[in-house]
């Protein structure tokens, strides 16, 4: 698998979607949040908005970006956790891990939830990955925004 971490500098032109702000308020409750919509549907922007308006320095969160370089999702989320201000109660969010990621993804996830709960993992998707699917039967919280969800209204 191929991962990075992106840093995001703060943006101001990003249109505010408060209904959407609202739904991730309440998600981030959950140690795992699932934003799935389809490409093009506004995802990255909504949640890069979200996090930038409620912490403006990125100190609180991280992204990480499925690419073509040789991190294991292990590794990044170990080194990301290390450099994090509070590691413990850091928001991770994973951009573009699509099915063919789904057993690393599912069982990272789980490993961070139940090893650190304070945790929280935002997963930014266009698929519907076995996190999901098997949300129920996980021993950690999950919540979803699905597709309808991010239509502008």
């Amino acid at each position: 698998m191929g991962v990075e971490c992106v840093k995001w500098r703060q943006v101001d032109d990003i249109l505010p979607r408060p209904r959407l702000d609202q739904l991730l308020d309440r998600a981030a409750a959950s140690p795992v949040v699932i934003a799935r919509a389809p490409r093009g549907s506004g995802k990255r922007t909504a949640v890069r908005g979200w996090l930038s308006r409620r912490d403006p320095s990125a100190g609180k969160w991280s992204w990480i970006e499925c690419r073509g370089n040789t991190d294991s999702l292990d590794e990044l989320l170990a080194l990301t956790y290390a450099k994090a201000e509070n590691p413990e109660s850091h928001l991770v969010v994973l951009v573009g891990f699509s099915r063919r990621y789904d057993e690393e993804l599912l069982q990272a996830v789980q490993r961070t939830a139940l090893q650190h709960p304070g945790r929280r993992i935002v997963i930014v998707t266009r698929d519907y990955l076995e996190v999901e699917r098997h949300r129920t039967l996980l021993s950690v919280g999950v919540s979803v925004i699905p597709p309808h969800e991010f239509r502008f209204t």
